[in-house]
Order: structure tokens, then C-alpha cells, then sequence
């Protein structure tokens, strides 16, 4: 009796009639295969990636070079320090006083020097009404002076006549009959009334009609709304304040078109309505 002996190893299945074939993919020779990178590739890219580190250092550096050597020229080198003061528009007041505080800076950066502390110090200087200075590269300051000019002549306290200016500042002292033409004299105390009595005086003086102006001989003002002035025929004109100059004049005119026999006290800060009051 012959026995049967079976296996269980089982032959591959044969593809179905119709299905074709696939044979596996094999890298082509030389190239690397799939999620792997050359050594070559790597050396190129870790070469690049130096040469660029490499570039940003220099830039960097380069960058800090010219700022070092740029901050040097212009806070520390002497090309860009004030080496000279140029001055103008001065008349009366000496050269010499304001290149002694304006030439203080003279050695220092032209871009640490304050501009605005030079203007301060020239403007302390007597007469110096503003100062403006202005920067000229590379080692110029300019300044530009407007000096205090007069308006008006007042009595001096120790003799003669003072030109003040607007505020009342004396600007200079000068005899009797050397006041300068077309300052006006006006019979004004600074330091009591102010300077605004002193300008309102000469709004008045301005205003006064041109055929009467010849026959003013001074012009007073206690205070910026109590001005007033005498005529040649004796007759004292109250003013009032400078306001409404044109409409006062009119009526001056019209209520004193000719000298009057008898001089009156014609009140016209009111020029709406006027008020004449003749003399005792």
C-alpha cells in the first residue's frame, strides 16, 4: 500500500488571462535613488550656504565701517567743526559783541552746535531786536541781525532826546534838534504809561489829517486809550485810543475845518459823536 504525501507549499498564482504584466523600476545608472541626496549636491549646497554667511558678515561689516568712519567726520573730525562766524545786518550795534557770543562754539561739531542757543545768546546782546542762525557746511554759522530801530523821540531823563523803539527800548540819546526826520516827538513816560502808550502815540501822530499835522508840536499819552495832542491855535484835541483813526480824523476835520479865534477842547474818541468844550 502506497501512501500519499501532500504539501502545503502552494505554487504562485498565475496572473488572470488578460492582465498585463508589470516589471519593477529600476533607477537608471548614475542616479540616486528616490529620498536620497548626493554627496556632490551636498558639498555645492553647504558651499553656497558659507558663501552666503560669508556676504552677510562683510556687508555688516562694511556698513559699520562706513558708519564709524561717516560718525567720526561729522561729530569728531575738525572738517565739519565751526572754524568761522559770518555776521550780518548790523548797523549800530558793535561787531565785536556779537562775535563774542556767537564765536563760543567756534571748535565745536557743526552738527552738535545748537542753533537756537547761539540766537539766544546774540539776542541777549543791547539793541539786538532777533537773531537768526543758520548752518553753511561745511564750517559756517550765519547769523542774521535785526536790530532794535526807533519810532519815536521822548525827553531823556538826564537831558536831550532818547530814540526808543517799539518797546520803548532806548536805541540812542541825541541832542535837541538832532532828531532824526519823521520820528515824531512825543511827550510819553516809558516807564509810567508803557510801551503801548508809546506805540498808540505814534498810531495817532500817524493819523493825524495832513492839514493840521504841521501844527502839532507834540503828541501825549497816559495810557494806550487816553491820547491827545494840541493844535497851532491852542486847541486840545482828545483822541482816545488809536482805533478807528480814519473815522476820528474825518471828524476832526469836520468840526475844526480852520483855526478858531478861541482855542477849545474837541473830544473825539467818540467820533460818532463829538464834544467841543471851550476853554474858561
Amino acid at each position: 500500500m502506497t501512501a500519499r504525501t501532500s504539501t502545503n507549499r502552494s505554487a504562485p498564482r498565475a496572473p488572470a488571462r488578460g492582465t498585463p504584466r508589470v516589471a519593477p523600476r529600476t533607477p537608471a545608472r548614475g542616479t540616486p535613488a528616490r529620498g536620497t541626496v548626493s554627496t556632490g549636491s551636498a558639498q555645492r549646497f553647504a558651499a553656497k550656504v558659507r558663501r552666503r554667511r560669508r556676504n552677510r558678515l562683510l556687508v555688516g561689516a562694511t556698513a559699520i565701517t562706513i558708519g564709524l568712519v561717516c560718525g567720526w567726520l561729522l561729530f569728531a573730525s575738525p572738517l565739519f567743526a565751526v572754524q568761522r562766524v559770518q555776521v550780518l545786518g548790523l548797523h549800530r550795534v558793535p561787531l565785536a559783541d556779537v562775535r563774542a557770543v556767537a564765536e563760543q562754539d567756534v571748535g565745536r561739531s557743526m552738527a552738535l552746535t545748537s542753533t537756537q542757543a547761539v540766537a539766544e545768546r546774540v539776542v541777549r546782546v543791547p539793541l539786538v531786536l532777533s537773531a537768526r542762525v543758520d548752518r553753511r557746511w561745511p564750517s559756517t554759522l550765519v547769523v542774521t541781525v535785526v536790530e532794535r530801530e526807533p519810532i519815536a523821540a521822548v525827553a531823556a531823563t538826564g537831558g536831550g532826546v532818547a530814540l526808543v523803539d517799539a518797546d520803548g527800548v532806548v536805541v540812542e540819546t541825541v541832542g535837541t534838534g538832532a532828531v532824526p526826520a519823521g520820528l515824531p516827538l512825543l511827550d510819553v513816560d516809558v516807564r509810567k504809561a508803557g510801551a503801548a502808550s508809546l506805540r498808540a502815540a505814534r498810531d495817532v501822530s500817524d493819523a493825524i489829517p495832513a492839514p493840521l499835522r504841521a501844527g502839532v508840536k507834540t503828541v501825549t499819552a497816559t495810557s494806550p486809550d487816553a491820547v491827545s495832542f494840541v493844535l497851532a491855535d491852542g486847541t486840545r484835541v482828545l483822541w482816545g485810543s488809536a482805533q478807528d483813526a480814519r473815522a476820528k480824523a474825518a471828524t476832526l476835520l469836520a468840526v475844526h475845518p480852520k483855526p478858531l479865534s478861541r482855542p477849545v477842547t474837541i473830544d473825539i474818541s467818540a467820533p460818532d459823536a463829538p464834544a467841543l468844550t471851550a476853554h474858561g
